[in-house]
């Protein structure tokens, strides 16, 4: 039980430490891989939608129905045409108020590659004040990854304002991550609380208690020897409490010790 409890806080600990690590990784591999996956997708989706396209039909449709090799009917529009005014593909320039992925839109709308209409802006342009995307240093009020953010807003490796914070920074007093000391009152895994509130690996307020320190008294883990009348297994009990290892008060008996005089085991 000691042992589980040890590696259940060695494999909490870790996995907490491991989620945060493959959190901030993970975050960053989803920014990474969000950003080349909305260009893979894009990419992927252009090809899937060639192959699919080009494994499904590899002739001229009828009139309201198009594939990516040719051109469809007014209306209708695939990813190698110039479409009807109105609709529009990722390779052309669409009508204006349709955009797609490569093209400058009409103001107003944006797509990845473009410096977009003042309000309008994707991932590789500094937007507009007030519209920002994962390279660019927002307008005050929006923070986007990479950049320090306006004082109320925070990512992940800036100092936010005081009272927002994220995995790197000291918080704000009140707000706390993983890796710095909290106010008081709250707590992470590797700092020491506010009296009255323990992570596992500090010595607790008294009257609450972790696996890894002396309790306060009446409060008992698996390796602290207890306040008197509660007991664990490694720990002499209480006068009149008795576990598996200890000589009982007298008039208590357990299976490895003599008797009280007058009380008698079978």
């Amino acid at each position: 039980m000691s042992n589980t409890n040890l590696r259940k806080v060695y494999r909490l600990n870790n996995t907490n430490l491991r989620k945060v690590y493959r959190l901030n990784n993970t975050n960053l591999r989803k920014v990474y891989r969000l950003n080349n996956t909305n260009l893979r997708k894009v990419y992927r989706l252009s090809n899937t939608n060639l192959r699919k396209v080009y494994r499904l039909k590899q002739h001229k449709p009828e009139k309201g129905v198009q594939t990516e090799q040719h051109k469809p009917e007014k209306g209708v529009q695939t990813e190698q045409h110039k479409p009807e005014k109105g609709v529009q593909t990722e390779q052309h320039k669409p009508e204006k108020g349709v955009q797609t992925e490569q093209h400058k839109p009409e103001k107003g709308v944006q797509t990845e590659q473009h410096k977009p209409e003042k309000g309008v802006q994707n991932e590789q342009h500094k937007p507009e004040k007030g519209v920002q995307n994962e390279q660019h240093k927002p307008e005050k009020g929006v923070q986007t990854e990479q950049h320090e953010p306006e004082k109320g807003v925070q990512t992940e490796q800036h100092k936010p304002e005081k009272g927002v914070q994220t995995e790197q920074h000291k918080p704000e007093k009140g707000v706390q991550t993983e890796q710095h000391e909290p106010e008081k009152g709250v707590q992470t895994e590797q700092h020491k609380p506010e009296k009255g509130v323990q992570t596992e690996q500090h010595e607790p307020e008294k009257g609450v208690q972790t696996e890894q320190h002396k309790p306060e008294k009446g409060v008992q883990t698996e390796q602290h020897k207890p306040e008197k009348g509660v007991q664990t297994e490694q720990h002499k009990p209480e006068k009149g409490v008795q576990t598996e290892q200890h000589k009982p008060e007298k008039g208590v008996q357990t299976e490895q010790h003599k008797p009280e005089k007058g009380v008698q085991l079978p």
